[in-house]
């Protein structure tokens, strides 16, 4: 009998002293990854160093032979411990195969237990605390110190013999049966373990109740744990290994772009010297030169939207999730589509229908920058790729609780995508065979920049297409109401056609404005845009000319800044204006080459009361002048 006490003793003390290894091992290196299943994991060496704590005072307390209701409370300590110790078993295989999930172990377990909707953990959770509950009232064997069984019987051992049975097979239904994870190879070992060392517990415990196997088994599973998944070092070296893959993966990804991009920039700039050198070389022809020109403008334009959707994409890359959110009216983000359109359309052979639902909140709350650009991208890729026909957008809403989700919805008579090319429509290197034999020039990365701006929008894009009839794009991207009474009833149904000429150009004789530019080129070119309205026109080279002839007296209808200037940039004058007292000041208008997706938003927030970007559109500037001058008399 002093051989099974010895050897019970020795056995326990020795899974204690691995397990305490393991623990010094484990919580003294460096964690790489704090992912749900490594919480657990280490939850699973605490409890596992309970169990064994607890089998050596059950030993303590019978060898000092304590009351045995003393005992009892030892051993439901124990036993408590190792209910506790298979649960976070399931939690640790759950986490493991939904880690693109959660990366934080209680997160999991309250979404998955308490305020998830599938609840997939709750099940189990019921069953613990019923157990739990019922193996209060369970007893245990009657010991003696004759035999020295140290109280390994009774109904209450075996119900925790069973609930170990029990979430073991539960662990292993759910990762092999419910989870759609394909689990590799080191996974499928530790399940294999796990059963392996279930069994022992199964059929050896019940026959062999002097020998705590319980306790030395869940040491050992811990320890072939470890050894298998755990191990800290393991887990640099496979960190290492896809960090590496991930890095070699981008420079392939961002070379193919590069390549891209080059490829797509020699043509314009090809084009443009080519027709400058004919239009110096050759003789004088209005018609000609005329035609010439428009090629030149065309390349031009073509050029400069390659470099924004380059400067765009890398944008987007480097946000990181970024939101620049606020009050918005959803008819200035129309009125800036119908804008975009019109630039676009350059073919009588293609009209664009524009629908908007009246019933549709204006006042919204969200990132209005990149709902505009997502529109904007999505529609210009339509009737890019559409050689003839029509471009239908639809604008409706569905109420969902306090929100509004606005639906879009873009309709092209285009070349549509074939089947196979689906999966590439939103990679952003990648420009389908279509695109390239119609001679539609760009980068590709529109949709790319419009797929994840809906993904942080937390909306959703997706497609239809016939091959050789056209493609349909919904938007779905829901917003904050801010004030549900004023809709946008009053947009109605509109054509946009290709228009030859533009608006009629104002007579701005009677209107003095001053142009604050540091490169000499871009001010002549900006002056001579502004001269066809007939402007009288002054000009300084940086914002502390600009703050000193405005002090000095003189009177402006309109200032325009540049952002980046010498001594003084266009941000800190326009600031400087601002609050001068007894100064009637006029409209500031931010004139930057500064494109990227939000730009306009940042400079009225900086207090412009427009943004004109260069090099100047001149839709955009025909617009901005009917804006401020087209109601004022002479």
């Amino acid at each position: 009998m002093f051989n099974i006490m010895y050897s019970r003793y020795v056995l326990t003390i020795g899974a204690l002293i691995v397990i305490a290894m393991v623990d010094v091992l484990y919580f003294s290196k460096p964690k790489i990854s704090t992912k749900a299943q490594h919480k657990a994991y280490a939850v699973l060496i605490i409890a596992n160093t309970c169990i064994l704590v607890f089998e050596h005072l059950i030993m303590f307390a019978f060898g000092l032979d304590l009351p045995f209701n003393v005992c009892c409370i030892v051993l439901q300590l124990r036993d408590l411990s190792m209910i506790a110790y298979f649960s976070f078993i399931l939690f640790y295989y759950y986490a493991a195969v939904n880690e693109s999930q959660y990366n934080n172990l209680w997160a999991m377990l309250r979404e998955e237990i308490f305020t998830g909707n599938k609840k997939k953990l709750l099940p189990h959770f019921i069953f613990t605390i019923i157990f739990v509950v019922v193996h209060f009232f369970l007893p245990y064997t009657h010991v003696t110190k004759e035999t020295y069984s140290l109280a390994f019987g009774g109904p209450a051992f075996y119900a925790t013999i069973a609930y170990c049975v029990i979430t073991t097979l539960e662990t292993i239904i759910i990762i092999l049966f419910i989870s759609k994870k394909k689990i590799d190879f080191s996974e499928k070992a530790s399940l294999v373990w796990l059963f392996s060392l279930m069994l022992v517990i199964l059929f050896c415990q019940p026959v062999f109740t002097d020998i705590a196997i319980m306790g030395i088994v869940s040491a050992i599973y811990v320890l072939g744990l470890y050894f298998i998944l755990e191990n800290p070092d393991l887990e640099m070296v496979e960190t290492i290994d896809s960090l590496t893959k991930e890095i070699d993966n981008a420079n392939r990804t961002k070379f193919d772009f590069l390549s891209n991009v080059s490829k797509e920039m020699v043509s314009p700039i090809s084009t443009i010297t080519t027709i400058s050198g004919n239009i110096l070389n050759e003789d004088s022809d209005s018609a000609k030169l005329h035609d010439n020109i428009q090629q030149i403008e065309a390349a031009s334009k073509n050029f400069l939207e390659i470099m924004n959707n380059t400067l765009d994409i890398s944008n987007v890359e480097g946000e990181n999730g970024a939101l620049t959110e606020g009050n918005y009216s959803l008819i200035s983000i129309l009125n800036n589509l119908v804008g975009t359109i019109r630039e676009k359309l350059t073919s009588e052979k293609v009209k664009v229908i524009l629908k908007v639902d009246n019933s549709i909140p204006n006042n919204l709350y969200g990132d209005s920058a990149k709902i505009s650009q997502i529109l904007n991208n999505v529609v210009s890729n339509a009737i890019k790729y559409t050689e003839v026909g029509k471009v239908n957008i639809s604008v409706t809403q569905e109420v969902k609780n306090s929100k509004t989700i606005l639906k879009f919805t873009v309709i092209d008579t285009g070349f549509g995508i074939k089947e196979e090319d689906y999966d590439k429509v939103f990679q952003k290197n990648i420009r389908l065979e279509e695109a390239v034999s119609s001679g539609a020039e760009g980068t590709g990365v529109g949709l790319t920049i419009a797929k994840n701006y809906v993904d942080l929008l937390e909306g959703k894009i997706w497609f239809d297409s016939i091959y050789g009839a056209g493609t349909t794009f919904y938007i779905e991207i829901p917003q904050k109401v801010v004030d549900a009474e004023t809709t946008i009833g009053s947009v109605k149904e509109a054509e946009i056609a290709y228009a030859a000429e533009g608006n009629k150009k104002i007579d701005c004789s009677n209107y003095r404005i001053l142009i604050v530019e540091d490169d000499h080129l871009n001010l002549e070119v900006t002056k001579r845009l502004f001269e066809r309205y007939g402007f009288k026109i002054d000009t300084c080279q940086n914002g502390r000319e600009c703050v000193f002839k405005y002090k000095k007296g003189e009177k402006y209808d309109m200032i325009l800044l540049d952002h980046i200037m010498p001594e003084m940039s266009g941000i800190e004058a326009m600031q400087i204006i601002k609050k001068l007292q007894d100064y009637q000041t006029p409209p500031l208008v931010a004139l930057t080459a500064n494109t990227f997706t939000g730009s306009r938003d940042m400079y009225l927030e900086e207090g412009f009361d427009d943004y004109l970007a260069k090099p100047i559109d001149v839709v955009e500037l025909d617009t901005l002048i009917h804006k401020f001058f087209g109601k004022k008399k002479d």
